[in-house]
């Protein structure tokens, strides 16, 4: 009786649109199965193992001079993570490691800003690791920070422009996500939010045919804030992103004898979101 009450055993097969928080996981398929299982070892601390298939389809290549046919994406992904919560659930520490193997994996050459095509690595492994902690150390205050570490490779591209075992471009090497947010109650269904986020970007490398163009990006940080009045069916905010004006390329190419080239990331910016829920 003990077993089946802290064990637990979870299978589905998934339709639609699958996404994973993780950099270049974005999949789909028409099915894909999952299977969790789940260990408590107490009310507070519980263990979980996770497998999943995933996919993205094939199609042809409409950017390029000659387009060419590439082939679908798969991939087994295992996630084993644990979750231990302190201090009458206000402090709460969950580590993680994430493995994913991809067959296929669908991978863009730019040969030139206007010259591109889309190509499969016939073996790619994605393996990486995550921290997240969370501390709420009074009513509505709340402090969270999660770092994710990957190491992302090309295991055998068969012949293609890229040497085996080479760092998949544009993957930040690790991630840093930093919040602190208040909630103030001005009314019985109505509240004052204020948050602020710091963000860290690890470095990442640029795309490109030839080793010797392997121009690697530094990290940046990226500091955002917002405060808005909230209501039962939605909230008004002022928000900032950037704040800090970072300077940055979101993704990088380098090109043969034309240089680096990049999408540049968003500048300081200020606005007004409203939202609505229904």
């Amino acid at each position: 009786m003990i077993w089946r009450r802290r064990f637990r055993v979870a299978g589905a097969l998934l339709g639609g649109f699958h996404t994973e928080t993780r950099p270049a996981s974005l999949t789909q398929g028409t099915y894909l199965p999952s299977a969790k299982a789940t260990y408590h070892w107490t009310d507070v601390q519980s263990t979980w193992l996770k497998l999943d298939k995933a996919w993205r389809p094939g199609g042809i290549g409409i950017y390029q001079v000659a387009p060419n046919n590439y082939t679908k994406e798969s991939s087994w992904n295992i996630e084993l993570g644990h979750s231990m919560s302190f201090w009458n659930n206000k402090l709460s520490i969950t580590p993680l490691l994430y493995y994913s193997h991809y067959e296929n994996y669908q991978a863009p050459v730019f040969v030139s800003p206007t010259v591109a095509y889309e190509t499969n690595a016939k073996y790619a492994t994605a393996r990486g690791a995550e921290l997240s902690l969370a501390l709420s150390p009074l009513p509505n205050l709340k402090f969270m920070s999660n770092f994710g570490y990957t190491d992302a490779r090309y295991d055998e591209y068969s012949g293609g422009p890229v040497a085996d075992g080479s760092t998949i471009p544009n993957i930040p090497d690790y991630t840093v996500d930093n919040s602190v947010s208040y909630v103030y109650q001005l009314t019985r269904s109505t509240d004052l939010m204020v948050r602020m986020d710091y963000n860290i970007v690890g470095d990442l490398y640029a795309s490109s045919t030839e080793s010797s163009l392997h121009y690697k990006q530094g990290a940046y940080g990226l500091l955002s804030a917002k405060v808005g009045y909230e209501f039962p069916y939605g909230g008004v905010y002022l928000f900032g992103a950037n704040l800090s004006d970072s300077h940055y390329e979101e993704t990088l190419y380098n090109y043969p004898g034309l240089g680096l080239y990049g999408d540049p990331g968003a500048p300081a910016t200020l606005g007004i979101e409203v939202a609505f829920k229904f």
